[in-house]
């Protein structure tokens, strides 16, 4: 069989401190799905399959991600209700063409550094996030891509001196001479690269240091 298009929702969970890892994948075709992709990043979303459940909404000032998914971990399921405060500053946007393939392209949103509060329950346990110290990032594509391709990519977002700090690294997807997805985010300001250039740079005077000092 040649299935071209998917619908799925994967949870992937770890528990450094109690050894515990588990994640699954539930997946449908767009025919059996109610999931219809939004236009814009801000959603809304909702997948829903074979008791797997996924709810993406936003609210004026307000993100809510809901997520319920069935015998995730020794039969029991997970269910979160987390809030996402989505940072005031700059964000990753960037289409990717393929060179050899015309035609063809990736729009990618990428926004690091949300705050997360709230939790879930899984296996008798409860998961708090707490909204100073706990962060997500949001990943957003559309695109016409060929069927052979490899991408890799990593993120991450916390704190560094008390400020918000965080990176996108990605290689490999596309033509990305002329840009990259690759940025770090500091304080809220972008930077990264267009036509080999630096794209913005942010200066946060450091009372008492002099030109050079660490």
């Amino acid at each position: 069989a040649s299935v071209g298009s998917l619908h799925r929702l994967s949870v992937n969970f770890m528990d450094f401190q109690n050894n515990i890892q588990a994640n699954d994948t539930a997946f449908c075709t767009p025919e059996e799905s109610v999931l219809r992709s939004p236009p814009t990043s801000d959603g809304p979303l909702h997948f829903s399959w074979n008791g797997a459940e996924s709810r993406y909404l936003r609210n004026g000032g307000e993100t809510r991600l809901k997520v319920v998914f069935p015998n995730l971990l020794d039969g029991e399921t997970l269910d979160a209700d987390l809030r996402l405060e989505m940072p005031g500053g700059d964000t990753t946007v960037v289409v990717i063409p393929f060179g050899d393939a015309p035609g063809m392209f990736y729009y990618n949103h990428k926004v690091n550094c949300i705050r997360v509060s709230g939790g879930f329950t899984l296996g008798g346990l409860h998961y708090d996030f707490d909204g100073r110290d706990a962060y997500s990032v949001m990943d957003w594509g559309r695109g016409v891509w060929p069927r052979r391709n490899q991408w890799y990519w990593g993120s991450a977002s916390g704190r560094i001196g008390g400020r918000p700090f965080g990176f996108n690294i990605g290689y490999g997807f596309g033509d990305t001479s002329a840009a990259t997805i690759s940025a770090i985010i500091a304080d809220e300001a972008a930077i990264g690269m267009v036509n080999t250039k630096t794209t913005a740079v942010r200066i946060i005077p450091a009372p008492g240091k002099q030109v050079g000092d660490t």
